[in-house]
C-alpha cells in the first residue's frame, strides 16, 4: 500500500514541477495577457476588443463568467452565460491529461479545438438570432468615431 501512495505523491510531484516549469517558460506570454487584460479592463472598461470596437458581443462572450460560474458550481448560470462553456472544459481537461498525466504530443486537440470552436460559433449565432446577446453599439469605438465626424 505504501508503494502504491509514493507513486501517487511522486506522479503528483512530478505534474506541479511541470506545470511551474510551464509556468517559467512562457512566463513572457503570461505577463503580456496580463497586461493586456489590466489595460483593456481599467483604460476601455472591457476586456473584449470586439465589443469595445464595433459594439457587438463576440462568439466568446460570458465564456469567462460562464467558467466562473461553474467553477463555483453553478451550473445553471455557467449555461445562460455561455452553453459553450461545457464543450471548452473538454478540450481542457483533455489538454491536461494529454499534457501533464500521460506525457504525450497533444495529439486530438486540433480535432476537439475544431469541434469546440464550431460549437462555440453555432451557440453565437443562435443566441443573435434569439436576441438573448447583448449589442451595445452607442458605446462602441467605431460609433464614437462616427458621430465625432458628424454621423454617416
Amino acid at each position: 500500500m505504501n508503494g502504491k501512495i509514493e507513486i501517487v505523491r511522486r506522479k503528483i510531484k512530478d505534474v506541479f514541477k511541470q506545470i511551474l516549469d510551464d509556468i517559467y517558460n512562457y512566463r513572457i506570454g503570461i505577463i503580456a495577457v496580463i497586461i493586456y487584460l489590466l489595460i483593456m479592463q481599467y483604460i476601455f472598461g472591457t476586456l473584449c476588443p470586439i465589443t469595445y470596437l464595433f459594439g457587438i458581443s463576440c462568439p466568446g462572450c460570458g465564456l469567462t463568467r460562464a467558467g466562473i460560474a461553474f467553477c463555483k458550481g453553478d451550473i445553471n448560470t455557467a449555461w445562460e452565460n455561455n452553453p459553450a462553456i461545457f464543450s471548452w472544459i473538454i478540450v481542457i481537461i483533455f489538454w491536461f491529461y494529454q499534457r501533464y498525466l500521460l506525457k504525450k504530443t497533444q495529439r486530438g486537440i486540433s480535432f476537439l479545438l475544431i469541434g469546440t470552436s464550431t460549437i462555440t460559433l453555432f451557440v453565437y449565432f443562435y443566441r443573435l438570432y434569439n436576441g438573448t446577446l447583448p449589442i451595445v453599439f452607442q458605446d462602441s469605438l467605431i460609433n464614437k468615431i462616427i458621430m465625432y465626424r458628424g454621423g454617416i
